[in-house]
């Protein structure tokens, strides 16, 4: 049976390439609709050929050739293709992302999604292809090359893409900005502060006390939030389980789940999720 497109995608988190380099780059044509679905992992999806309509968190659209969307683990989004697609698949660690580029891919509290100009979308589908045809053979300089090509897709999206100050990080620190990245990115594993503090290179105490100044909340508060907003988009998009969605958004038992999100929207989730229906 063939696997279908999601199956297809998980395998990047456990096959040798992505674990040496943090990246899978494939070329996908598909015309069969995608459930809906979220990664471990970041992606860049650019449609090459064909029409569909996006569900992505908590809207939709009709986009075509000349899309791109980027998407973090804490987006969920489904295909329904309304011709045949072709679409380059981009997936790769967070930590790939040059810290000049994260104030731009957090600027907005939705995913990046870019109706790009021709001549963006035609130099775009040279620079993925190149990534293909690199990522797919062996050489010396490969890896510092991949890099390069993906530093150049990471640059072009961010001139395409608006402007926005729904959250403003232009006075964080670059280890804040880092620390924040990675706590959307691995949400779900609930990393300590010690965890993140290592990512940003600081020590506990001052990466704590940092870390409070610019977002306004102390760490476990800041990293609760981010899973309850993750819970609550849930359950306002999604018919899943609220069992389900409470193990991945990170909580570890539906008593605890239930009482944070209580806490912090004034109604139970079955509560928000009777108001949906």
């Amino acid at each position: 049976m063939r696997k279908n497109y999601w199956q297809e995608l998980e395998i990047y988190s456990t096959n040798d390439e992505f674990s040496k380099i943090g990246l899978n780059v494939t070329e996908k044509v598909f015309s069969i609709p995608t459930a809906l679905h979220w990664h471990e992992y970041c992606e860049i999806e650019l449609i090459l050929e064909g029409k569909m309509i996006h569900h992505l968190n908590n809207s939709s659209s009709i986009v075509d050739a000349g899309n791109i969307y980027l998407l973090t683990p804490a987006d969920f989004h489904k295909i329904e293709p309304l011709e045949p697609i072709k679409l380059m698949n981009i997936a790769f660690k967070e930590s790939l992302i040059p810290t000049e580029f994260l104030n731009v891919f957090m600027g907005k509290r939705q995913a990046i999604n870019i109706q790009l100009s021709q001549d963006t979308f035609e130099y775009l589908t040279v620079i993925t292809e190149k990534l293909l045809k690199e990522f797919r053979r062996e050489r010396i300089h490969r890896t510092c090359y991949i890099k390069s090509l993906l530093n150049c897709l990471f640059a072009e999206i961010s001139y395409a893409y608006p402007v926005s100050n729904e959250i403003n990080t232009d006075h964080m620190s670059d280890p804040i900005r880092r620390a924040l990245m990675y706590i959307y990115c691995n949400f779900r594993d609930n990393p300590s502060l010690h965890n993140v503090a290592e990512v940003s290179g600081l020590c506990d105490n001052y990466f704590s006390e940092a870390f409070h100044k610019a977002t306004g909340e102390k760490f476990n508060r800041f990293l609760n939030n981010v899973k309850l907003q993750y819970a609550y988009d849930m359950l306002i998009n999604t018919d899943n389980p609220i069992t389900e969605i409470c193990f991945s958004s990170g909580f570890n038992s539906m008593t605890h789940f239930q009482r944070e999100f209580k806490a912090k929207y004034l109604f139970s989730p079955i509560e928000v999720r009777k108001q949906k229906n």
